[in-house]
Parts: C-alpha cells; structure tokens; sequence
C-alpha cells in the first residue's frame, strides 16, 4: 500500500491518474505543469512543486512522513475533490456541452441569411 502519492512530471496533461490516487485518500507531491494545477491544490489535497527543483520534493515528501495528520487530511480532501469528476458525472457536464453547441447550431440555422 501506498502512503502518497508523487507524480514529478516535467510535462503533463491533465494527469488523470491523480484521480484515482484521490479516489485512495492519497496526499499528492505533483509537478506545477500542465492540468495538474488544476487538480492538485496546494495545501488542500497535496503540495505541487517546481520540477527542476529536486530539492522541493524531498522538502514535501519529509513534511508528509512527518505530518500523518496532514497526510490523512489531505488524502480526505482529495476523495472529496475526486467525487466531482467521476465518469458519470464528467460524462453528463460533457453531454450538456454537446446539447447546447448542437442548441446554437440549430439557432443560427433558422436566422435569416
């Protein structure tokens, strides 16, 4: 079993992956690259960190072996986060995204040229 999880990319896109560490109540160590940012937020549900600077990770993989309390809130936090971008509920704010751009294809087919 896993006590965090560290995701130290130098490029990333929305890292998915993250989702299903948040889904364990994994605290998070991830890169501040690409759609991470926007999944991992500082200080509630894990720490991001500079990819060049190797010497951020060992500071916030110590801070997590030493903090269990931050560890558990963190890993609390990100199930919470998680809950809001399961398939289903991805697949329904996808879904009305699809209706209304076919909503506005129809509209501007019956304006007058």
């Amino acid at each position: 079993a896993f006590d965090i999880f560290i995701l130290p990319s130098n490029r990333e896109g929305i890292g998915s992956i993250l989702f299903d560490a948040m889904e364990q109540r994994l605290p998070i160590v991830a890169s501040r690259v690409g759609g991470i940012p926007g999944i991992v937020r500082d200080g509630e549900n894990g720490i991001l960190i500079d990819p060049a600077r190797p010497d951020q990770l060992k500071a916030a993989l110590l801070r997590l072996h030493d903090q269990p309390e931050l560890r558990r809130d963190f890993g609390t936090n990100g199930e919470q986060i998680a809950r809001n971008y399961t398939a289903e509920i991805m697949g329904k704010h996808y879904l009305s995204l699809y209706r209304s751009v076919l909503d506005d294809h129809r509209s501007a087919r019956m304006l007058p040229q």
